[in-house]
């Protein structure tokens, strides 16, 4: 009996803290289904697109948001291909991709634990550590998030871990290299921005002079960017997804990349106040390099592991985006508290020691804890209360719309700015006016000249019976307004916005027979939206 204990009382950090980590999700998890009337959704649309290209890759053999044609639409070609998979074994379900999830944290937090206890950290730092991991990171609330985040945080982990060992080895197994090759495919297959985390390793090999290694993991890293490009220029479109084309900073700054205003906006996106969580573990994790550089040591794993966080946290808050809900930043957070963490792992005392030849070092190590501590407990805060009304702004605006298009308007043409929901939960041929479904519209963004005659034209061409859009995002950021002929016939009105892009969804058709018609389903409709749903407009005056 002492044996089975001693056995598992080595496992004790990882068994409490994934003990937390699915008390959490259930916590969230309940709460969520109770305020959306028993009905589980994600904190954003955007897991409905991938959830929608999978769909009809397996019943349409089509990648794309619908079943009419090829989009290049996610960023994110190896969670589309785990999502396929998934469906293909279980079925499409809705929970498919918050069980993935779930499944990748909890090897995630297996991992973290592994690493730590490979650097010999003390099973009480080693909870600590799993916990701060949990809570800033924030797993939970990506788990809602029904995306590539947790697996991208796990393969990050995984790529600059072995990357660390292969360094430091003077005779490295052939294995590990091969492994370090595939996990720097899968990195970058899984989000393209990891190019920056593959940037960051291979410049370390090339300053090692170990020339060979630096160019193979650069070369294999682009199999998938290639790959992928290759098969969207096939299908006639832009060789980057969509997403990177119309979002990226380097769009917003492409005609004055190389002047003084280039540089400007980049500088202010590195000081964005989005990046504020990342600013602290980075300065913390700069200033302990420092430190340990007393020791004139470039080569040892924790200098490796900083300088990697170090670097690719810098570029990514340069080139990349973070924000909209904790999860373009997450793998950052995620590196860097581990990075942190092993850093000053062989400073920490078994048990402090307050006699005046420690009491100096102890502080230190306290206040640094304390420092990572504070900095990112408003992020652990803020996200486990967000997570349940952001699942609700889902339910309330895009899911309501994919029901209202489900019961009147099954393979027709319809307009949206939000392709996801809608195109997971019924079938139509989507007209997407924002660019990420839809070629001529990210054509026309591209090049700055969206307009309102633009989009009149691709609904008319289309035969749209219905639109459904953010009317301010058109009159304040893209075209300057919404053409003069659609008919405005109502909108839906959600309180307490945190993820969605606007609060209120306006209704509009092109032709006064489709606005009659979408009057009177309008009219039919509002008394299944939840009571919190504001409505408004010409279908409520109708008797």
């Amino acid at each position: 009996m002492k044996l089975k204990f001693s056995s598992i009382s080595k496992y004790l950090p990882f068994i409490i803290a994934v003990a937390v980590l699915w008390i959490t999700i259930l916590i969230l998890f309940r709460e969520s289904i109770t305020i959306n009337q028993g009905i589980f959704t994600y904190v954003l649309d955007d897991p409905y697109i991938h959830m929608a290209m999978a769909k009809n890759l397996i019943l349409h053999g089509v990648w794309g948001v619908d079943k009419y044609g090829f989009t290049s639409s996610s960023s994110s070609p190896l969670w589309i291909i785990v999502l396929f998979l998934a469906y293909s074994l279980f079925g499409i379900n809705v929970f498919i991709p918050f069980i993935l999830n779930i499944t990748f944290a909890t090897i995630f937090i297996f991992i973290a634990y592994s690493i730590f206890k490979y650097y010999k950290m003390q099973p009480m730092y080693n909870l600590i550590f799993l916990l701060f991991l949990i809570f800033f990171t924030p797993i939970p609330a990506l788990a809602f998030t029904g995306m590539e985040h947790i697996l991208q945080i796990v393969l990050v982990v995984l790529f600059a871990f072995i990357s660390t060992q292969v360094l430091c080895e003077d005779k490295p197994s052939t294995f590990k290299y091969y492994i370090l090759l595939i996990l720097a495919s899968m990195v970058v297959a899984v989000r393209y921005e990891d190019l920056i985390v593959v940037l960051i390793i291979a410049a370390m090999f090339f300053i090692k002079k170990e020339y060979w290694k630096s160019l193979s993991i650069l070369g294999t890293s682009m199999i998938p960017v290639f790959a992928y490009g290759i098969y969207s220029t096939m299908n006639g479109w832009f060789f980057l997804p969509n997403s990177l084309i119309t979002k990226t900073i380097f769009v917003e700054a492409k005609t004055q990349a190389f002047s003084l205003n280039g540089i400007v906006l980049l500088v202010n996106n590195f000081l964005n106040i989005q990046n504020l969580f990342i600013f602290i573990p980075l300065i913390l994790a700069v200033g302990l390099l420092i430190f340990r550089f007393e020791k004139k040591v470039l080569w040892n794993a924790p200098n490796i592991l900083l300088t990697i966080f170090i670097g690719t946290a810098t570029l990514h808050m340069i080139a990349a985006r973070t924000g909209w809900f904790y999860r373009y930043e997450a793998y950052l957070i995620a590196l860097g508290i581990l990075t942190i963490a092993i850093g000053i792992n062989e400073y920490l005392p078994a048990v402090p020691k307050w006699d005046t030849k420690l009491i100096s070092k102890n502080l230190t190590l306290i206040l640094i804890i304390f420092v990572l501590f504070v900095s990112l407990v408003g992020r652990g805060y803020f996200s486990f209360n967000e997570v349940p009304t952001a699942t609700h702004n889902v339910y309330d605006q895009q899911y309501q719309m994919g029901l209202f298009i489900q019961k009147y308007y099954r393979g027709d043409a319809v307009s949206l700015n939000d392709v996801g929901a809608v195109n997971y939960v019924t079938d139509i041929k989507s007209v997407d006016l924002l660019g990420l479904s839809g070629l001529n519209v990210s054509k026309a963004i591209l090049n700055e000249n969206y307009t309102i005659k633009d989009i009149d034209n691709i609904t008319h061409q289309n035969h749209v019976k219905v639109i459904i859009v953010y009317e301010d995002l058109y009159r304040k950021y893209l075209t300057g307004g919404i053409p003069s002929d659609w008919i405005k016939v109502g909108q839906w009105r959600i309180t307490n916005r945190i993820t969605c892009f606007m609060d209120t969804v306006s209704f509009y058709a092109i032709d006064p027979q489709d606005a009659e018609n979408l009057t009177k389903n309008l009219k039919e409709f509002s008394s299944q939206l939840p009571p919190d749903v504001q409505q408004s407009g010409n279908y409520m005056d109708k008797d």
